[in-house]
């Protein structure tokens, strides 16, 4: 397509804009943060958004490292991704 060799040392970015084509870890989170908007528009009895802000039992996480969780990566960018999606519905 590009005509490209491994001896030309053209990074995957210059690439991908050439060739149009979006990364799987940038399209991976633009999935996630629309899955978000729709958790967060979601009635509080819906299952998906128990489910989502569901803690365990008695909110104890094991010894060690926690897991990351699903939220915890849109809190690290977002902050609290709730009340993000609740502003972008009321415009």
């Amino acid at each position: 397509m590009l005509r490209l060799r491994r001896v030309n040392k053209v990074r995957h970015s210059k690439i991908r804009d050439k060739t149009n084509v979006t990364d799987a870890l940038t399209h991976a989170l633009k999935l996630k943060w629309k899955w978000a908007g729709h958790i967060a528009r979601m009635s509080e009895d819906r299952r998906t958004k128990r489910t989502t802000s569901w803690r365990g039992p008695d909110g104890k996480r094991s010894i060690g490292r926690p897991y990351a969780r699903w939220s915890d990566d849109i809190k690290g960018v977002a902050g609290n991704w709730k009340r993000e999606t609740t502003n972008k519905s009321g415009r």
